[in-house]
């Protein structure tokens, strides 16, 4: 077995105040060959310590471990690790069910003995109230700015350019942007909904400002974004960096003020928009337990993910409901941009049910698997479908989509085949570790 060495930087400010990656890695380096131990390199370049899952790196390290290839992890400094006590603790605890020693030498940290473990759960506490302070103080700094009707943080914004860089930034009205916008407001004053907005729109070759077909979401956004009409809006999000969209504020916790850009869209013409879109907004219960393969099989034209959709039709006087699978792609952003491929929900729910009760029955003959079918039969043949469908997830995240073994959930439309068949026997044991996980797991939520 081998140490593990871990770097990670996400700004060019980490450069300079020294944590850099070759300043890490030689560091890390040097240390090991120094006591002549074999080392392997796990470098996560350009990504922030608060989000785990897409360091690439770290989640290899992670399977590593796990195939039990490591036997103790580095890092120059604990917050190389990550800056959110919870889920250092929680990395630490991944590393301690399979023995594995954690060290991170500027620190002293050396969970081999127990008080590097207070150490550890100490310096864990200061590293996360260091971020903490750092983005409240930034916040604040923003909101100011903000309430003084400038801009503050802005991405780009279609209908106008952004004029300089920081605190001296403004915002210009891009004349051939604003048509779009404009067209926009008046083609849903018309009457036309959010689709079909966008259908006029991408077959007309008009672009986002990232350069993309317009979404459903891109025109709602557009809309009902004060922006266009002068106003300047902040605190929209609360704790943006951990609850991301589901840390959205009420509107009476928002602040619009007056900004200092030009309008693009005139106060009386807003004011009937934000009347139609209250007036049209209906709430809807969402089931999302029909949608059993929803976000897990995805469209053979774009490869986007397939949505759940409910249609009605009527035979005679009697209204009709059916399910069934369309493009998200084309849901979102219409025909020009990809077609439906709709697929009927309980036949493909069905397919993939019965090949995944063949699949486990086939790796039944591994005494761990076996002593699980029962579960797993009563699961799949029971009428819950959010459960069923909670088993898969669990599946589906466990397994990681490798390529070996893709095709448990990319069904590909081909209902006919034996999904599994195929299955090559040389990666049974792999898999059937991860299944074991996979079916812990499921357990512990079952």
């Amino acid at each position: 077995m081998s140490i593990a060495i871990y770097g990670r930087v996400s700004t060019d400010k980490q450069i300079a105040d020294g944590f850099g990656l070759d300043v890490q890695r030689k560091e890390l380096i040097t240390e090991a060959e120094s006591k002549g131990l074999e080392y392997l390199e796990y470098i996560d370049m350009g990504i922030t310590g608060t989000s785990m899952k897409k360091r690439k790196e770290l989640q290899r390290l992670l399977e590593d471990i796990e195939e039990g290839k490591i036997k103790e992890v580095w890092v120059t400094k604990l917050s190389r690790l990550g800056r959110n006590t919870r889920d250092v603790l929680n990395i630490i605890y991944e590393f301690e069910k399979h023995n594995v020693v954690f060290k991170s030498l500027r620190d002293g940290i050396d969970t081999s003995n127990s008080m590097g473990k207070i150490m550890l759960q100490f310096m864990s506490i200061v590293s996360e109230m260091e971020r903490d302070i750092i983005i409240e103080t930034t916040k604040a700094g923003l909101d100011y700015r903000a309430s003084l009707g400038k801009i503050y943080g802005c991405a780009p914004v279609l209908g106008y350019d952004r004029i300089g860089s920081g605190k001296t930034s403004y915002l210009e009205i891009n004349e051939k942007e604003a048509k779009i916008i404009k067209l926009i407001f008046n083609l849903y004053l018309k009457g036309n909904g959010y689709k079909a907005i966008c259908n006029e729109l991408n077959s007309k070759g008009r672009l986002t400002k990232k350069g993309t077909y317009f979404s459903i979401n891109t025109v709602k956004n557009i809309l009902s974004n004060p922006l266009y009409v002068g106003m300047i809006r902040y605190n929209l999000f609360k704790d943006w960096s951990t609850k991301r969209r589901k840390g959205m504020q009420s509107k009476d916790d928002l602040i619009l003020v007056e900004g200092l850009h030009k309008n693009i869209i005139s106060k009386s013409k807003w004011a009937k928009v934000q009347k139609k879109m209250k007036t049209n907004k209906t709430q809807r219960k969402i089931r999302s337990s029909n949608y059993l393969l929803s976000g897990l099989i995805r469209c053979p034209d774009c490869g986007g993910l397939m949505a759940g959709v409910k249609g009605t039709y009527k035979s005679g006087y009697i209204k009709n409901t059916y399910y069934y699978y369309v493009c998200s792609t084309y849901h979102n952003k219409g025909r020009v941009v990809c077609n439906s491929n709709s697929i009927d929900v309980k036949r493909s729910d069905e397919v993939v049910i019965r090949s995944l009760k063949r699949f486990i029955e086939e790796l039944g003959t591994y005494g761990e698997i076996n002593t699980w079918n029962s579960k797993m039969n009563e699961i799949l043949n029971s009428e819950d479908r959010m459960n069923i469908k909670r088993f898969l997830r669990v599946l589906v995240k466990k397994i990681n989509f490798d390529k070996e073994t893709k095709q448990i959930m990319n069904v590909e439309f081909n209902f006919e085949e034996d999904t599994f068949a195929s299955l090559d026997i040389r990666y049974s044991e792999r898999l059937r570790k991860k299944l074991l996980k996979c079916f812990e797991d499921f357990d512990i939520i079952y």
